[in-house]
């Protein structure tokens, strides 16, 4: 809620901070349900909300550019695109990172 007050350019005082944690919380929200109901397109659909959002960054000015979901919401969703890969991408992505995949590739 945090980020729509500020993106109306209403100051929030010493809570200002909260903007990412706002973000987060609302990816915690939508992220389950994309891919509960979009299922086997919500790596599709991700991807195509990650142009949008890009391109809604790049375009957005104030407080909008920075304080939105929608034009932050791109940054998260390339973690999802990559931890959702099984394929070429999650390997590469994985192996220049350092991680490992603790879970099986077929989740």
């Amino acid at each position: 809620m945090s980020i729509w007050i500020q993106v109306g350019g209403i100051a929030i005082g010493p809570l200002g901070h909260t903007w990412s944690l706002a973000i987060k919380e609302q990816y915690y929200l939508v992220w389950p349900t994309v891919l509960l109901v979009a299922r086997g397109s919500a790596l599709r659909l991700a991807v195509a909300t990650i142009v949008v959002a890009s391109i809604m960054r790049l375009v957005a000015t104030g407080p909008l550019g920075y304080f939105s979901t929608v034009t932050r919401g791109d940054a998260i969703l390339v973690g999802c695109v990559v931890s959702r890969s099984s394929g070429r991408l999650g390997r590469v992505a994985s192996r220049w990172l350092g991680w490992r995949r603790p879970w099986p590739s077929g989740s």
